[in-house]
């Protein structure tokens, strides 16, 4: 009789220390075992290891019991599990744009046309930078225009109150500029960026000619706005100031590509680094004028060099420097500077001999 009495009140006591192991499991400020330790001792019992991962045992299985509560909901109430849809961990809440869609329109096409900008013409004075787009319907007034402005807070310290200059872009577009210049792939041209442009009768196949207006590099941060008219074909284009001058140099352009040469087409397919080490070897100059024997157009000469820090009123540079250059800025008119200049150095050692 006193074994069977033992027995009870060891499942007694047995019963209230599970008891008081799942109430510390339910607390969760206990988020450490040593703070579970001293949880149980407060609790008259002995701070034992056993009782320590009991009570993490106990608080996955709350867990578990939580996660499968509706599972559970749903057997009772229909007899079978509902599935449930599979949530992403990461997954984030869908927002709304903010603003009305007339402003969000205005954004979009700010960073349109800013993402073309800054790919082609400096920006990020040491004071900040602004970029403002605004619209219109009179091609007079389409431009691209650069001020700088100086910021006197820039700097802290010894250096406190040094002027930091800022450059702050301002486009006028024309209103359908997307729609007619970024859609028809024409915002960029040569490394110049296209402000606006209208299709004319050019008179020959394949050949559309525009009247155009653009921007390209002047010095510094100042981008110089244009008149002319473009020609091109294909991927093909070249820049002037007249229709009769803009075909005759897409012509010479396209005669320069399409010759059957192997090296030529060869070297026009083959990567930058390749084109560089085939021809760093040779030991000549490239001027302007081989750029504009090879089909480049003035604009695309004068933007280029601006680009990449090359005085144009130099007549010619270094056939290592021009490597160099285009390293940095790899245009296919470049190539065919070099190629040109390469063939007019070859031409002359063989008469000179």
């Amino acid at each position: 009789m006193s074994k069977v009495r033992t027995s009870q009140r060891n499942n007694i006591a047995a019963t209230g220390i599970t008891r008081i192991l799942h109430l510390l499991a339910a607390n969760e400020a206990l988020d450490t075992k040593k703070a579970i330790r001293t949880a149980i001792r407060e609790a008259g019992l002995p701070g034992r290891d056993e009782y320590v991962e009991a009570v993490l045992n106990n608080r996955e299985e709350h867990e578990t019991q939580r996660k499968n509560r509706q599972k559970r909901r749903n057997i009772a109430h229909t007899g079978k599990s509902w599935p449930t849809r599979a949530r992403k961990a990461s997954q984030q809440p869908v927002v709304l744009p903010a603003g009305t869609p007339a402003s969000r329109l205005v954004e979009y096409r700010r960073r349109q046309v800013e993402d073309v900008a800054f790919s082609l013409f400096r920006s990020g004075a040491a004071g900040g930078t602004t970029f403002t787009v605004k619209l219109t319907d009179a091609w007079e007034k389409v431009g691209y225009t650069v001020s700088i402005g100086a910021n006197w807070d820039t700097y802290r310290g010894r250096f406190k109150e040094w002027r930091a200059n800022e450059d702050h872009h301002e486009v006028t577009l024309p209103v359908r500029w997307m729609t007619r210049i970024l859609r028809s792939n024409l915002a960029e041209l040569d490394g110049l960026m296209t402000l606006d442009a209208c299709e004319i009768a050019s008179g020959m196949p394949e050949v559309k000619l525009f009247k155009a207006i653009w921007a390209r590099q002047g010095k510094g941060y100042s981008v110089i706005t244009e008149h002319g008219f473009i020609a091109r074909k294909g991927e093909m284009t070249h820049h002037a100031d007249t229709a009769a001058k803009a075909l005759a140099g897409l012509r010479r352009k396209l005669a320069q590509t399409g010759q059957p040469r192997r090296t030529i087409q060869s070297a026009l397919d083959m990567d930058v680094a390749a084109f560089i080490k085939r021809y760093s070897r040779h030991d000549c100059m490239v001027s302007l004028n081989d750029a504009r024997s090879s089909g480049s157009c003035e604009a695309g000469i004068l933007n280029w060099c601006e680009r990449v820090g090359i005085d144009p009123l130099r007549s010619a540079v270094p056939l290592s420097e021009a490597l160099e250059a285009f390293s940095r800025y790899p245009l296919v008119e470049v190539r065919l500077a070099v190629m040109q200049a390469v063939r007019r150095h070859r031409r002359e050692q063989r008469l000179a001999a």
